[in-house]
């Protein structure tokens, strides 16, 4: 066991050593002569045993004080005659000897065993010495025992540790760290260095964190508004907005007649890969025209909505999720217009062109609708995405929580050219060229 305990590394504060003198009691009258000695430990001859000069004392030497303090303790039991003095004598050293032993369980508590057998061994001694000194166990501060108010068993409050933390923390590493020739020098400014990268890492973490929030807090004081809108569209593709809260008024303001509906026509010749714009079929071809036919004058409702659509509708004006949207699917046809797109193909080859011609009816629309709300205006906020992004905690958050909330309300609405073929080709066919569409042709 006395092997197992030798191996016990103390903690840093060093243990005052003991030597009480039972030679003659008489001499132990006044209790300057005590039989308690304070001095330096041998393990370090250079005062690095007393706490003040902050050495540490060897396993061996709290072994042989702890030893020496039971020893004492029989010597003492035995001895029940004296005079006073005596007695007064006792008196006095023991309670030096309870504050000595007090120390020693101090250390003995705060001690980490690397095994079993030097956990027993510490537990054993600890044990000795309080049923040796029971007006050491007694006298222990009633906040906590052996530290502060509420301290635990093995929480000790040690002030050398705070002040070696700070001096970690503020401390010069030099130049390099390492090289001294000085292991012990060494050792203290690799532990400087990584005290202050903690630090370092602790205080970007911080600002960081800061950042993000302060940013949150300021598109979130942006996202609200005085306005009575109640609904709007993204102001990017579409500039639709309504104070209106039934059916019929929020069809008029965002089911209107799409704004870009045109008839495409592009022109293709074959050339080198190098060269080439387009890739169809294997072949690489080369833009010769484009151009486009404006039919949005034309463009009327070809039916209205439909009763399951205006059903929808009216759910979704009721709802209390201020994240829902509403999408307007606008689809338009014309009616015949391949036939146009024949013609204009059979005209430009009649003037000259060999390549590729395709020829697209474009006009196919859709509106998304968000509601004016404080909470959605932040969310749907395109900075506000920017920033859960670089959270990336945030991020993992934000997507779930977008999809489960973002509910989507689909409506189908239907448009239709009203033109005739016949009328329309007679506007265009003039103006018809092997390089496309010349406008100041009549």
């Amino acid at each position: 066991m006395e092997n197992d305990v030798a191996k016990v590394a103390t903690p840093t504060s060093s243990i005052q050593s003991i030597n009480v003198k039972n030679d003659d009691l008489q001499k132990r009258n006044r209790p300057a002569e005590t039989g308690i000695s304070l001095g330096k430990t041998k393990s370090n001859p250079e005062g690095g045993g007393h706490p003040a000069n902050g050495g540490s004392a060897k396993p061996q030497e709290v072994m042989s004080q702890a030893q020496e303090m039971l020893e004492e303790s029989k010597e003492q039991a035995s001895a029940k005659q004296g005079s006073a003095a005596v007695s007064e004598a006792k008196e006095s050293a023991t309670s030096e000897q309870n504050a000595v032993v007090q120390l020693l369980l101090r250390q003995l508590h705060t001690f980490r065993p690397s095994n079993e057998a030097q956990a027993k061994a510490v537990q054993t001694l600890m044990l000795n010495l309080k049923e040796a000194y029971p007006g050491a166990e007694q006298g222990r501060n009633p906040n906590g025992p052996y530290g502060g108010p509420g301290a635990q068993s093995g929480m000790v409050s040690n002030p050398k540790m705070d002040e070696h933390f700070i001096t970690s923390l503020g401390g010069g590493t030099g130049a390099r760290v390492g090289g001294t020739g000085d292991p012990v020098m060494d050792h203290h400014l690799v532990q400087r260095m990584h005290t202050q990268d903690l630090a370092v890492l602790i205080i970007l973490f911080v600002i960081y964190l800061v950042t993000l929030f302060f940013g949150w807090s300021i598109t979130y004081r942006m996202s609200h508004n005085s306005s009575p809108v109640k609904y709007y569209t993204n102001p990017r593709f579409h500039q639709l907005a309504t104070e209106a809260q039934d059916v019929d008024g929020f069809l008029a303001a965002f089911n209107g007649t799409p704004k870009e509906v045109r008839l495409e026509v592009a022109g293709f010749v074959e050339t080198v890969a190098e060269a080439a714009h387009v890739e169809w079929r294997g072949m690489h071809y080369q833009t010769t025209f484009f151009f486009s036919l404006d039919l949005s004058q034309w463009v009327v409702p070809a039916e209205d909505c439909s009763s399951s659509d205006r059903a929808k509708l009216r759910h979704y004006l009721a709802t209390t999720n201020s994240l829902e949207t509403v999408d307007i699917h606008k689809d338009v046809t014309w009616e015949n217009w391949e036939e146009l797109a024949t013609n204009i193909k059979h005209t430009i080859r009649q003037n000259g062109f060999q390549g590729r011609i395709d020829v697209s009816l474009r006009g196919n629309d859709l509106v998304r609708v968000y509601q004016n709300h404080p909470w959605a205006n932040f969310m749907h906020n395109r900075t506000t995405k920017a920033l859960f992004a670089l959270s990336i905690v945030g991020g993992l958050l934000y997507v779930p929580y977008m999809w489960l909330r973002c509910n989507r309300t689909s409506l189908s609405t239907r448009f239709k050219v009203e033109c005739r073929i016949s009328d329309y080709w007679n506007l265009i066919q003039d103006k018809l060229s092997a390089t496309g569409f010349e406008a100041g042709n009549r």
